[in-house]
């Protein structure tokens, strides 16, 4: 998760996963882009000659953007993040939508073949417990699951060991 690099740019990011040897990185909407880029910032609203630009400045890093998040998106904004995410190749997206949404997110899920990796975040209105997330992806598409951010699990007095084996078959992402 390119959060790691919260005081860098999205380049910068991309040289120091290529650095540490790491192939994947995740995105966080609102990154600066960095040099080459101006002003630009990491999101739906990056041009096509600039999402282009990145791409091949991560595959020149051997690195391959697999996802971006943690989208809260308002609902009007869920097409135009799956629709970048299609557009950049990305498997899945991690996101925390509003409980409201899940058939707006669920049905772009199946449309753009993307997953949605549901995040923790450590509050008492986020699926911060496996079980909030299960009950709300249950009988939903196999694009559904969750984005587990095991410090969150701690920050919140759960087990993250156990909360893990909760979500069994249902985790598409970690966040350590």
């Amino acid at each position: 998760q390119s959060y790691t690099f919260h005081l860098f740019s999205v380049m910068e990011s991309l040289e120091k996963t290529r650095e540490l040897g790491v192939r994947f990185i995740e995105i966080y909407p609102g990154q600066k882009m960095g040099e080459g880029f101006g002003d630009a910032l990491f999101g739906y609203q990056l041009e096509q000659d600039q999402q282009k630009r990145l791409k091949e400045e991560a595959e020149a890093r051997n690195i391959k953007i697999i996802s971006s998040g943690v989208w809260t998106g308002q609902r009007a904004e869920w097409e135009s993040i799956f629709s970048f995410a299609h557009s950049m190749g990305m498997e899945f997206i991690s996101a925390e939508p509003a409980r409201e949404d899940w058939d707006v997110v669920e049905e772009l899920a199946e449309k753009y073949r993307i997953k949605v990796a549901v995040h923790n975040h450590p509050s008492e209105n986020s699926y911060w417990k496996p079980e909030i997330l299960l009950n709300n992806i249950e009988g939903r598409s196999q694009l559904t699951g969750a984005c587990a951010d095991v410090g969150h699990y701690k920050r919140m007095g759960l087990d993250p060991i156990a909360s893990l084996q909760q979500l069994d078959g249902k985790v598409i992402a970690l966040h350590f």
